[in-house]
């Protein structure tokens, strides 16, 4: 077709007349056109099928960059509108899924499809009471296919974590993996759990899993190392965050972790100027700390207590919450002699490692008995004593779910809402925390509560 369409552009402009060549000029426009289109096509093609291999490994940040690469030359494709919506409700970002699946629809979508998402987006979120039977009824059927079976057991550990009802999650993980052995998010969340809960050689052993089925897989590999750090295996630790500096050079977090255990292993020196360069670099305010941390301890064991109380007041001032840079601190401002701020810093190092402690003893008592609200309410006031008062306010919101009326939640919640100027919400929970308190208060009209 290509030959027939130059050779008529040849004639007609050798034709020599005005409108001849006219005709010349429209049929290259014509040919430019449709040699345009076709690589248009080709190209949404192409990121389309990436898309949905992306999906298929459960990579939905990867799916999202090929699809808003498609996006602008295919705004009305009913699929990749599906797709869009897909891996935004698969990469948490909830705020526009529902738009998509309209949008969808519109487009021609099947609707059965699109109410899948709509209720996994529930389930995501912790509503099971809206999701569980529909989604049952699915895997029931048996025609489910296993991508949408793999979503429904990601989506309710998510809806898991999102209440913090480790034990659910947990077996959730466990039938996933008899399902599928060698799926990555589930190891990883499983691994997360093993963490929280403390037991570190469990994690350990998920994240070998990880990396004997992809060798390449970063995060498992620096969160290897970290665990292996943190069980004092230093020399193994080392060799996991070298091979990590390998594979990404620039990586701050892997690079920190190999300075670490150069100073656990007296290599005093290089592991002081690889700190100091990491200063230079831009760090997030946890990392900083860290590295003023480990620069700290370096001076307070050259006898520089000068030096060691400058890094380390820097640490508290970039990273309050560490706990770690309380005893350091003290030890520094003892030998420079000012009494009352060692004072001051290890009063502080022990309030902290005391609430630190707590949070990980409640969350050890919530695997065992995750609907008791007294325990989440506890947990919550304890971020609230440490300023992080967003992760306060989730927990004491999941009290709620299992108690609407529990009244000194609904009493915590009101400051905390006063406090960020949402009167609307204060005086709802002020509300419902006055009423939980009357004597003969009917528990049993009680509704679900939230922010």
């Amino acid at each position: 077709m290509g030959s027939l369409l130059f050779q008529s552009v040849r004639d007609n402009w050798a034709g020599g007349t005005r409108t001849r060549r006219c005709a010349a000029v429209f049929t290259v426009v014509c040919l430019l056109m449709i040699v345009a289109w076709g690589c248009r096509k080709a190209y949404v093609a192409w990121h389309v099928r990436a898309a949905r291999a992306a999906l298929s490994e459960g990579n939905a940040g990867l799916a999202l960059v090929a699809l808003r690469q498609a996006e602008p030359y295919a705004r009305t494709d009913a699929e990749i509108l599906f797709l869009l919506a897909r891996a935004l409700r698969r990469h948490d970002e909830l705020t526009d899924v529902h738009a998509y699946l309209d949008r969808a629809v519109l487009a021609g979508w099947p609707e059965d499809q699109v109410r899948h998402q709509r209720y996994l987006i529930l389930m995501q979120t912790g509503n099971f009471n809206q999701a569980e039977n529909y989604l049952t009824q699915i895997l029931g059927a048996g025609s489910v296919s296993d991508e949408l079976a793999a979503e429904i057991y990601e989506a309710r550990v998510k809806g898991y974590f999102s209440i913090y009802d480790l034990k659910e999650a947990l077996v959730c993980i466990e039938y996933w993996l008899k399902w599928r052995p060698h799926e990555r998010q589930a190891r990883m969340w499983r691994a997360e759990i093993w963490e929280r809960t403390s037991v570190l050689q469990e994690a350990i052993s998920d994240y070998r899993k990880v990396l004997e089925h992809d060798p390449k897989d970063f995060e498992a590999r620096l969160k290897l190392a970290d665990a292996l750090l943190l069980q004092h295996d230093v020399q193994g630790a080392l060799g996991e965050y070298q091979k990590c500096v390998a594979g990404r050079p620039d990586d701050v977090a892997a690079l920190l972790g190999v300075m670490k255990c150069q100073l656990r292993i007296g290599d005093l020196s290089q592991a002081k100027t690889g700190l100091r360069a990491l200063l230079e670099r831009d760090l997030s305010a946890t990392q900083k700390g860290e590295v003023l941390l480990e620069l700290g301890e370096m001076a307070l064991f050259n006898l520089d207590y000068p030096q060691a109380a400058d890094y380390l007041s820097q640490a508290r001032v970039a990273d309050p919450t560490n706990r770690f840079i309380y005893q350091p601190l003290s030890r520094a401002y003892a030998r420079l002699g000012k009494t009352d701020l060692a004072e001051e810093a290890k009063r502080r190092g022990e309030e902290i490692t005391k609430r630190f402690g707590r949070i990980s003893e409640l969350t050890n008592k919530m695997v065992l008995d995750p609907q008791n609200p007294e325990l989440r309410y506890e947990t919550g006031m304890l971020f609230f004593a440490e300023g992080a008062t967003n992760d306060g306010a989730v927990w004491l919101l999941t009290a709620l779910k299992y108690d609407p009326e529990h009244r000194k939640t609904h009493a915590a919640l009101a400051d905390y809402y006063e406090g960020i100027g949402n009167a609307v919400a204060a005086g709802r929970h002020r509300r419902m925390a006055e009423a939980s308190e009357k004597p003969g208060a009917d528990r049993s009209k009680s509704g679900s509560s939230s922010g």
